[in-house]
């Protein structure tokens, strides 16, 4: 019989006794108590992270939903006011920001729009708007009077800004301010060229229309006012004035002949009724005229 007999290099199954097993449970007791409160710690301040970042950002999400809806729905100066006090840290604030400054300067409430673009430039300086709001700041500067101020700002707008969609609105403050500062012809030169760089542009209309009112006053200059801040006025159109009528000599009127007493008409005059006599005095009266009537008797 050929029956194999186990080598030396067989392997032998590993025997595990129940000493060995309560020896790793030992060590494993003694590394949870030794290292399990840390750990314990880190996996709950870990979870109370998580839970907080979670929160944050869903609530972050539903009051940037609630202020675009707002604004959306904000068409009057105390409702865009109300989002830009309780939504400053969204990303509706600069386009609130933006709105309810130009609405403020739709009312005439100046120095309110340029607090707010100088506001908008503070807080959102890298804002792709910010370029609107500086545009915003110096429209207000002209508005208020402050015309060399905003000229150069227009002037450095226009530098800084090449392309920029309003560029051409820099362009028309520009010759505005050299307009109402008296320098008409750099203000006619600055509105031809306003009007030849953009043929058809919606600015050119009114380029046109304030090129007109130069000309005009460059020909016919008008007495300048000192009062308050100088605003585009046209030219005091002129008024013929009609020389004066000399009056046209009356013709000589034939003098009529007076008429006689004897040819004018009598006219009847009424006679005013007689007082009534009393009723004695009436009967005194008939007496004596009837004696007066009745002859007298000779004896």
């Amino acid at each position: 019989m050929n029956d194999q007999q186990p080598t030396e290099t067989d392997e032998q199954p590993i025997e595990t006794t129940e000493h060995e097993h309560h020896d790793e449970l030992q060590e494993l007791t003694r590394f949870l108590k030794v290292h399990g409160p840390r750990w314990l710690t880190g996996i709950c301040i870990a979870l109370i992270i998580v839970t907080g970042v979670n929160l944050y950002r869903k609530n972050a999400a539903k009051k940037i939903h609630e202020a675009s809806i707002q604004l959306a729905r904000a068409t009057t100066l105390p409702e865009l006011e109300t989002v830009v006090e309780q939504f400053p840290k969204t990303p509706t604030a600069p386009i609130a920001t933006l709105k309810l400054a130009k609405a403020c300067y739709a009312s005439g409430n100046y120095d309110r729009a340029a607090g707010l673009y100088a506001d908008f430039l503070g807080d959102f300086a890298e804002h792709m708007l910010a370029p609107t709001a500086e545009m915003g700041a110096h429209q207000c500067k002209e508005a208020t009077g402050q015309l060399e101020d905003a000229l150069k700002g227009f002037e450095e707008f226009k530098e800084a800004y090449p392309d920029h969609f309003l560029v051409t609105e820099a362009s028309l403050g520009k010759a505005r301010c050299l307009h109402q500062l008296g320098r008409l012809e750099d203000a006619k030169i600055a509105y031809e060229t306003i009007v030849a760089d953009n043929p058809n542009s919606e600015a050119t209309a009114r380029a046109e229309t304030w090129l007109k009112k130069v000309e005009r006053e460059i020909e016919q200059p008008a007495t300048p006012i000192d009062a308050g801040p100088q605003v585009l006025v046209p030219a005091a159109t002129a008024v013929e004035v009609a020389p004066p009528v000399e009056p046209e000599p009356v013709a000589a009127v034939e003098a009529v002949p007076a008429e006689t007493p004897a040819e004018t008409e009598a006219v009847e005059v009424p006679k005013a009724p007689e007082p009534e006599a009393k009723p004695e005095a009436k009967e005194k009266a008939e007496e004596e005229k009837k004696a007066a009537v009745t002859p007298a008797t000779v004896d």
